[in-house]
């Protein structure tokens, strides 16, 4: 046998082991290794997590525990999972109003994202309260927005519609009906701005119930 031949038949029972490992991987999870996992602190866990939840982890087995962990806590509906979801510890973020808190885990949808902080503490009030405690760990990002006579009205990316009083903009309630409807959202849907009357409303502004009245004549002196 010349060596062009025996170079040639391992060639093709190399790539008749990639593709047997390639069918059975979300199977047996050659890659993936349990072991090395055992008494993890809260980097190990963090690591642990970002292997589990990442579609493109070693365990060739996709996107299977990401759904399982969107539809445990109820936000299958309003996230897509995409192959390419990516999935970061250790990570700081801008989508925060603190740009510089850091993240155990992120997972970015694009464009939404989760984060989840004080991974060990939230570990722990999983354990007690039975996987009920992870909250706020999607900022609310709007899609479209509505200007009524009366009333804001805000479309979420998560599904959500959302509303609140005209005269909670002061700027708002004295302008015209062109000026009302003169407006941009703001980044990746942090807010609205309206161009002409130089006002900014946020998303979380109208969820925590934040209104901008007009200041009082003894309030603009003392400013």
């Amino acid at each position: 046998m010349c060596h062009r031949d025996l170079l040639l038949r391992l060639h093709h029972r190399l790539d008749a082991l990639r593709q047997a490992r390639k069918l059975y991987a979300p199977k047996l999870a050659p890659e993936f290794n349990a072991i090395g996992m055992f008494g993890p602190d809260e980097l190990r866990l963090s690591q642990i997590l970002k292997e589990l939840l990442s579609p493109i982890g070693s365990r060739a087995q996709g996107a299977i525990f990401l759904e399982l962990f969107l539809k445990r806590f109820e936000l299958d509906n309003f996230l897509p999972v995409p192959d390419n979801t990516k999935v970061c510890t250790e990570k700081t973020t801008d989508r925060l109003a603190n740009k510089m808190l850091r993240m155990d885990i992120h997972l970015d949808f694009s464009p939404a994202a989760i984060a989840i902080r004080k991974l060990i503490e939230t570990n722990q009030k999983l354990l007690r309260h039975g996987m009920n405690t992870v909250v706020n760990i999607i900022e609310p990002r709007l899609i479209a927005a509505e200007i009524t006579e009366n009333e804001i009205i805000a479309h979420l990316l998560d599904g959500r519609t959302i509303s609140v009083p005209l005269i909670w903009s002061w700027r708002l309630s004295e302008a015209t009906k062109d000026q009302r409807q003169n407006f941009e959202i703001l980044g990746d849907g942090q807010g609205i701005h309206w161009l002409e009357i130089d006002e900014d409303i946020s998303v979380e502004g109208m969820l925590f119930g934040l209104p901008a009245y007009k200041p009082s004549k003894a309030a603009k002196q003392a400013a």
